[in-house]
């Protein structure tokens, strides 16, 4: 018995397969008879090219190195140039009857969805170490906003622009308690943002936006919501007498002072009268009490418990209100006080 080597080729589409048979005229029968499922599409096939062996592993071999070995294959396509028609060549067959043109498609397809995937962690990746640099410069200000208010009793005002802290933007020095105020890394986009009571700054909150939405610190700091305000943060660290609530800061105690007790319940009534029941007398005509709160303090820009920022509650040398905070009428003065209220 023979074994044999065997390359043939299609008469529609030029394709070329190679294979190894002990039958060559059955094998060529099944690939134009349609039984052989990797060339049933191509046929019909004729036969170009074959190599005999008297031993099976000889043909094998053979066949072996023609497909994966590319030298010899190479060789064989100069013996063969006028047979194969070189320029018309697509592809030769080879393993399960895939060609090499499907082989380099789903290469390119395999290496195209790998950058996808390594360009994506590596995304990832940079998004996890900024955030790890957004958490430490919070947290090594938040060390630093203790030590003033140590040294002043109470914390850093805010700046004008809002989110800044006076005279020390996100940056630039903040002496003698850092050289260098931290900055986002994306600084040129965004920036952190502090925020703090704007009359008795007894209360601060750091803000940043994290970039890998799935940190799970952004649900441990109450942000999952959103925070700051707009609540465009999601990320933040605070002093410990304030908690968060609905993305803000609010006080489990009042916050701002609020100004002494309630002031007592209006006391207790004269002598009883000395006959039960008797009927009850005039009593003495009313006298003119205090005038009604004002709805508008005089000269100021601020009417009676307006929230947010209004220019001078009580008028000329009187305090500009500002984020989180209600103009109140404290008679006989006007007065800034911090409200949760003004969340809603």
């Amino acid at each position: 018995m023979m074994y044999f080597v065997y390359l043939i080729r299609s008469i529609i589409d030029r394709e070329i397969y190679l294979g190894s048979t002990n039958d060559l005229r059955q094998r060529i029968s099944e690939h134009n008879g349609g039984k052989v499922i990797s060339t049933n599409r191509y046929k019909p096939w004729e036969l170009i090219y074959y190599e005999a062996y008297k031993n099976e592993n000889d043909a094998k071999n053979r066949e072996h190195n023609l497909k994966y070995h590319g030298k010899g294959m190479h060789e064989l396509k100069k013996r063969l140039i006028n047979s194969l028609l070189l320029p018309n060549l697509k592809s030769v067959k080879i393993g399960a009857g895939f060609t090499l043109v499907e082989i380099l498609i789903a290469v390119s397809i395999i290496a195209i969805l790998a950058t996808i995937l390594l360009a994506t962690n590596v995304q990832s990746t940079y998004q996890k170490g900024r955030d790890s640099k957004r958490k430490t410069d919070l947290n090594k200000m938040a060390r630093i906003l203790e030590d003033y208010y140590n040294d002043h009793q109470r914390y850093p005002e805010e700046a004008l622009t809002p989110g800044v802290i006076k005279d020390a933007a996100w940056g630039e020095p903040f002496s003698p308690y850092l050289p260098i105020l931290p900055a986002d890394p994306l600084s040129s986009n965004r920036d952190y943002y502090y925020m703090t009571d704007p009359n008795a700054q007894n209360f601060y909150a750091l803000y940043a936006k994290l970039e890998f939405t799935a940190d799970p610190d952004i649900e441990r700091t109450g942000c999952d919501d959103g925070c700051g305000p707009d609540r465009a943060y999601n990320y933040v660290v605070h002093s410990p007498n304030i908690v968060m609530y609905a993305g803000l800061p609010s006080s489990e105690a009042e916050l701002g002072g609020g100004g002494g007790g309630g002031g007592g319940g209006g006391g207790g009534g004269g002598e009883p009268s000395a006959t039960p029941g008797a009927s009850p007398t005039a009593g003495p005509s009313p006298t003119a009490g205090p005038s009604p709160t004002p709805t508008t303090p005089p000269g100021s820009g601020c009417n009676f418990a307006q929230c947010g920022f209004c220019s001078k509650c009580g008028g000329t040398g009187g305090q500009d209100c500002g984020y989180l905070t209600r103009c109140w009428y404290d008679d006989p003065d006007w007065v800034c006080k911090f409200d949760i209220g003004c969340l809603f």
